[in-house]
């Protein structure tokens, strides 16, 4: 019986764990940069509507550092400032029939990839690997000058 109880009690434990591992990926999504998921004609469509350059983050589910983007980069108060009020976000999960049909137009070379492209659908800057707060701000900026 004692077992019994410890074994309940441990589960317990675990998936409680688990139920607020979930609440924090949850709580990291919707702080930070505001990803639009419409499609991808509807975010070029509202691009050259509000007149401003569409990011893009490509990323695999597999890899580590586009994880790390999004749970450490994307979720800072400066960089979601900047990136919510310059630019339409879009995200992409490249193993999924919406992230091939995208890299049939936009070849996507590693991970994570990262594109500033206007509403007519052609790029203006890109970007491949890791980066600091610092440095995708810096990036950014360099894609609003890129396009202006």
């Amino acid at each position: 019986m004692r077992k019994l109880f410890s074994l309940l009690l441990f589960l317990g434990v675990f998936a409680l764990g688990l139920s607020s591992f979930k609440k924090d990926e949850l709580a990291s999504d919707k702080a930070g940069i505001e990803f639009n998921h419409s499609s991808w004609p509807q975010v070029l469509e509202k691009s050259q509507q509000q007149e401003k350059l569409i990011f893009v983050d490509v990323y695999a589910p597999w890899c580590r550092p586009c994880k790390m983007m999004s749970k450490k980069v994307f979720p800072q108060d400066d960089v979601a400032k900047f990136y919510n009020k310059n630019f339409v976000n879009y995200k992409v999960n490249f193993e999924t029939p919406e992230g091939k049909t995208f890299e049939e137009k936009y070849p996507v070379e590693g991970f994570p990839s990262f594109f500033w492209i206007n509403g007519k659908g052609e790029v203006v800057h890109e970007v491949i690997g890791q980066m600091t707060a610092k440095q995708l701000i810096r990036e950014g900026k360099r894609a609003l000058k890129k396009a202006s």
